[in-house]
């Protein structure tokens, strides 16, 4: 009996340790994705010194309560929001949004996005503040009424468009490759809700890179740009489709007929079925700034910024102006507009969605 004893002690201990082993594990974890979104790295050294190190530059002080209660009530505070409460990060992208004709560089960490806002609107840094605090005195100069964020539906089928921030190569470019886009236009749920302003980020993979063959064989680039990262804390899952195939064909069909270069302005994808984008062609290099489309594969609970009246005019949802025929500037492409067939003779490249 003693023995049995003994060796339900040790295995409850050993479960013990390994469950605080597995909550230290997961707390390490965290605190580097948080430190990743403040400063832009993970720092060195132990969880308690590095928790406190944040909370001061966000807060000015260290907060009560145990490292597992204060490192989720940061990321809380800074990813989630809280009750009718938005996260830091949704209002670090209202400001952005309502403080410039684009998005600012959602990739940057907070201590650079908020002194170059503050630069942008004050002339100057405050850099002695603490971080949450010029947020809130950022917010209040741009957005004059309280900020209202709502829970909404984001339909299935809805299209975005968007632009490659990196360039892709075939000489260098590899299966695994992370790809980064944003958006060039605002995702709306008409008539005023705000889920992803202008320069949020898309992310994707390169699925698969065929280099160029010794007899002439066209080089070949696959990839997939699989979310979207809204105002809100739930990714927004995408894919290519029908709705976003009609799209690219009706803009790299215009751009054709207005005489715009294709290279670099659009289009990824008019031609081909569901499923990934697909570049093939002699061009060395598919540029940053390459346009293409996408589409929501299921329709998702967001929160969207609800935009005051005096701001509607800021919200940019047309992909394609054509009342005044120029396609670098922006118009509805409904996904049920005809595709027009595109009139381009681009022999040096290729691009379809698959």
């Amino acid at each position: 009996m003693k023995k049995i004893l003994l060796a339900v002690i040790l295995i409850c201990v050993g479960v013990s340790l390994a469950l605080a082993a597995s909550d230290e594990g997961q707390l390490a974890s965290q605190m580097s994705r948080l430190e990743e979104v403040v400063y832009g790295q993970a720092r060195l050294g132990g969880l308690d010194a590095r928790l406190g190190a944040v909370e001061k530059d966000l807060f000015g002080r260290e907060l009560p309560g145990s490292l597992a209660e204060r490192s989720n009530a940061l990321a809380n505070f800074i990813e989630q929001g809280s009750g009718d409460q938005p996260s830091l990060l949704f209002k670090l992208g209202v400001i952005e949004w309502a403080a410039a004709s684009k998005g600012g560089d959602r990739l940057a960490p907070l201590t650079k996005r908020v002194p170059e806002l503050e630069a942008s609107l004050e002339g100057e840094a405050m850099s002695e503040k603490p971080l949450a605090m010029r947020v809130e005195r950022l917010l209040s100069k741009v957005v004059s009424e309280p900020l209202a964020v709502q829970s909404a539906t984001l339909p299935t089928d809805t299209v975005v468009r968007a632009e490659l921030l990196q360039d892709l190569k075939p000489a260098t470019t590899k299966k695994g490759d992370v790809i980064q886009a944003v958006l060039t236009h605002d995702v709306v749920i008409e008539p005023n809700l705000l889920v992803a302003p202008r320069g949020s980020l898309l992310q994707g993979v390169v699925t698969k890179v065929k280099k160029p063959g010794i007899f002439g064989q066209p080089s070949e680039i696959r990839f997939n740009v699989d979310k979207l990262l809204p105002l809100g804390p739930d990714p927004i899952p995408l894919a290519q489709g029908e709705a976003s195939k009609k799209a690219a064909q009706f803009e790299f069909s215009y751009a054709s007929a207005a005489g715009a270069s294709i290279l670099g302005a659009a289009v990824l994808g008019p031609v081909g079925l569901v499923g990934g984008l697909f570049v093939r062609g002699n061009a060395k290099t598919i540029p940053a700034g390459t346009v293409f489309y996408a589409q929501t594969v299921q329709e998702q609970s967001v929160q969207a910024y609800v935009v005051p009246a005096s701001l509607n005019s800021m919200l940019q949802t047309k992909f394609i102006d054509e009342s005044a025929g120029n396609a670098g500037k922006s118009p509805a492409v409904k996904s049920g507009d005809a595709p027009k067939k595109p009139a381009s003779k681009n022999a040096d490249r290729e691009v379809d969605s698959l």
